[in-house]
């Protein structure tokens, strides 16, 4: 005997056998005016569902946060405070990568400590790091080693430091409730046909067939 589907699973096979109806349809995919949200895309995709879905749930916050910014110029979009934060981040992350790597490839004793394990609230940054290709190909690089790097070249930012850690907390709270309300409207349309047929009508500009 089968065993029964719950509603979710059954609304996901729902949404699957729709996308598949229009497999010889040229979707309008990606859309252009969300580049500038490619990664919270993919972020949202990691909910299960399809790239269509987490697009649509990005331009639907797009639509909010244009519309504040018309109203307020000073207001900070997502895409403005990613920009702000990366800009000082990412010259951290490139030069403790390469002097992690050369340290390690050279074999020279790492010296460099965090003893107050200041840089454990770092956890992005040091994954970061870990995840670059060429860190990834050396065997013998720890988490602690990773650390110590970040930490060198955070504390170089001497008198910036609060700066970066304002910008990076105003740019993770941000993020963070943007991809919960992201997720919330994926699930609405997972679980409801009627806003399903709502994404269907606005992302591709045409009803939905009829499953008959």
């Amino acid at each position: 005997m089968s065993e029964k589907k719950n509603p979710v699973d059954e609304e996901i096979d729902f949404l699957e056998s729709e996308f598949l109806k229009y497999k010889d349809v040229s979707f309008p995919f990606p859309k252009t005016e969300i580049k500038i949200y490619e990664d919270d895309v993919q972020e949202l995709m990691k909910s299960g569902c399809n790239r269509q879905i987490a697009e649509y749930a990005m331009l639907k916050y797009k639509e909010l946060e244009d519309a504040e910014y018309q109203k307020d110029n000073n207001f900070k979009k997502l895409c403005d405070l990613r920009k702000e934060y990366f800009e000082m981040k990412d010259p951290i992350i490139k030069n403790a990568v390469k002097d992690l790597v050369n340290a390690v490839i050279e074999r020279k004793n790492i010296e460099l400590i965090d003893e107050n394990n200041e840089m454990d609230k770092y956890d992005e940054e040091i994954n970061e790091m870990l995840e670059n290709e060429k860190v990834k190909e050396l065997s013998d690089v720890s988490r602690d080693d990773a650390k110590c790097f970040f930490k060198k070249y955070f504390d170089n930012l001497r008198d910036n430091k609060e700066k970066y850690n304002n910008l990076r907390k105003e740019y993770i709270n941000k993020r963070d409730a943007v991809i919960e309300a992201g997720l919330r409207k994926i699930k609405k349309i997972v679980n409801d046909e009627e806003e399903y047929k709502i994404f269907y009508k606005e992302y591709y500009k045409k009803e939905p067939e009829d499953d008959k």
